[in-house]
């Protein structure tokens, strides 16, 4: 007959068998995170443990594998299966990397260039704030005091710490929707309504930036031309390095081209950045210019 499956098994008996994380070698999560990584196994049905270290970094569940990320820095996720019959015990790892939470309030000039996000926290990059469950909003261009920041009242007290500007153009939602330009009417509209996922909390509604927010915007990314309250005609600006933080956060450039303002001129005209000529000039709001709304936080 068939000889019996023996009772025991020594070690050097047993087949081999193996475990690992679904994500791994690295995972990257913000603080106040909880996620679970999934285990994928080959071999037996044995009892899994989880462990983490430090405990000042990362806990874990030891039953369901949840991780909850309780401060910042490097923590090391053990998963252990258990020898079952004929399969042998095994051992899988991955390192966790949490990253510090810097919220809206707490931003200084050294965060200009980095990104906001929906949650309120700060991110270095796009890419980084997507690696820990983040939506980037706008990138900081400008922290200061906002009282004397002239245009629109889009902001308010609760609001008073600094500009962030979106990452991408506004399309035209009204007319002939999906286009980049549009008339000053349509600006106004497309701007308020700029899809882009924001804190309700921690950040205004966006809006349109008057000549003094961009100004203070520029300014903020290195730019030197300043002016006490609106600027002249064909006046010269520089921009800093508002084009390498703006690509190098993960937002995409402003175009060689005209970018409207909030700010009239007169009845019939209104304020414009021309980032082709690097110019400010007035001009009808009839023309078509691109947009870019900001937010304050």
């Amino acid at each position: 007959g068939i000889p019996a499956e023996p009772l025991f098994r020594s070690a050097s008996d047993k087949s081999a068998n193996s475990i690992l994380f679904f994500t791994e070698p690295t995972v990257k999560k913000a603080f106040g995170t909880a996620f679970a990584n999934t285990i994928v196994r080959a071999g037996s049905t044995g009892a899994i443990t989880y462990s983490a270290s430090p405990a000042s970094v990362a806990t874990v569940n030891a039953t369901t594998g949840e991780v909850t990320c309780v401060g910042a820095g490097q923590a090391t996720v053990t998963a252990k299966l258990a020898a079952s019959g004929k399969f042998k015990g095994a051992t899988a790892q991955y390192v966790l990397n949490v990253a510090p939470v810097i919220m809206a309030s707490a931003v200084t000039s050294s965060h200009i260039g980095q990104v906001i996000c929906n949650n309120g926290h700060i991110h270095a990059t796009v890419s980084d704030a997507t690696d820990v469950g983040c939506t980037a909003s706008a990138m900081i261009a400008y922290v200061g005091n906002l009282n004397n920041a002239g245009g629109n009242g889009a902001y308010s007290d609760n609001f008073n710490h600094g500009l962030a500007i979106a990452l991408t153009d506004v399309s035209n939602t009204i007319g002939e929707e999906g286009s980049s330009k549009m008339q000053l009417s349509n600006a106004y509209i497309s701007a308020g309504a700029y899809t882009r996922a924001r804190s309700a909390t921690y950040t205004s509604a966006w809006f349109l930036p008057s000549v003094y927010q961009w100004e203070r915007i520029l300014i903020g990314c290195g730019g030197t031309t300043s002016y006490t309250d609106k600027p002249s005609n064909d006046m010269l600006f520089s921009y800093g390095n508002f084009h390498t933080m703006m690509t190098g956060c993960g937002g995409t450039d402003v175009q060689s081209d005209a970018y409207w303002s909030s700010t009239q001129f007169e009845t019939y005209n209104e304020w414009y950045y021309n980032f082709g000529f690097k110019r400010i000039y007035w001009g009808s709001k009839t023309n078509d210019f691109y947009v870019r709304a900001v937010l304050a936080f």
